[in-house]
């Protein structure tokens, strides 16, 4: 069902991010759960999961982790990000990233070439795929 796999993605997206934003933080688990008032062994449930399954967060523990901890989360390209009411939330000026490529490449005759960029939390990845007909 895609609704399933949609949430399924959230929960994986959102764990990845907690953990790294826990991380980047240098706050413990413990620490964070004790913050937003639950165990230690329940948030671990969220960020690393159980038999490599992780819950899926309900809107309450999203909202806990924006308000109590600061935390930010970027899902589909939407930051989620908790303001006081009244309040315009503060976004950082997120600068655009240069690639320099002095290559020539020859895609005459369906030769094709691949970019992709994807934004896990704590790192960029960049991948390219090259197809030349020879």
């Amino acid at each position: 069902m895609i609704i399933d796999s949609m949430a399924d993605e959230f929960a994986d997206l959102f764990g990845e991010a907690l953990e790294a934003f826990l991380k980047t933080h240098g706050m413990s688990e413990s620490d964070a759960a004790g913050e937003m008032l639950m165990s230690r062994g329940t948030l671990n449930t969220y960020t690393s999961g159980v038999n490599g399954t992780r819950r899926r967060p309900p809107a309450e523990l999203l909202a806990k982790a924006c308000i109590v901890l600061g935390f930010e989360f970027e899902y589909e390209g939407h930051l989620i990000i908790a303001r006081k009411k009244g309040k315009r939330a503060v976004v950082e000026d997120r600068q655009q990233l240069h690639l320099e490529f002095t290559r020539q490449i020859d895609l005459a005759q369906n030769g094709a070439i691949t970019v992709g960029l994807r934004k896990p939390p704590g790192r960029i990845e960049l991948s390219f795929s090259l197809k030349e007909i020879s």
